[in-house]
């Protein structure tokens, strides 16, 4: 997991300091701590600094502006994932390999969960008199 206390710090604006400082990251660091410790895994801060900017490919780091990632490399070019997907890879190969690997896979397909009403909704009809 990544360690945001550095984002937390940064002055970003007026509106966007008060979202970070009402930002309850303790409190999901804190459910997933505990919801890993029952199937007996732990949780890893892993510092994410260069993770959305290091090319999967060529292991190349290249400052990004937009939401999609683009590598600076002449010889690679590697482009077209989601800055997100490469940070959260990225993550994950510095937890498991202690460094980045060039050459890393990148999931195949990634799909948003989104929350969704678990309770159906009532029936509006109309009881005949």
């Amino acid at each position: 997991m990544g360690d945001p206390q550095g984002v937390r710090k940064q002055e970003c604006g007026r509106h966007h300091n008060q979202r970070m400082s009402q930002w309850s990251f303790g409190r999901l660091r804190d459910l997933l701590e505990y919801k890993l410790k029952r199937h007996g895994i732990t949780l890893e801060k892993i510092e994410e600094r260069g993770t959305s900017g290091t090319c999967p490919i060529c292991g190349k780091y290249t400052k990004q502006t937009g939401r999609i990632y683009r590598c600076g490399n002449r010889e690679c070019g590697f482009s077209g994932a989601h800055r997100d997907v490469i940070g959260a890879t990225g993550i994950l190969d510095l937890a498991v390999n202690g460094q980045f690997t060039p050459g890393r896979r990148l999931p195949e397909m990634v799909s948003y969960s989104r929350p969704v009403v678990l309770v159906p909704m009532r029936s509006h009809k109309k009881k005949a008199a």
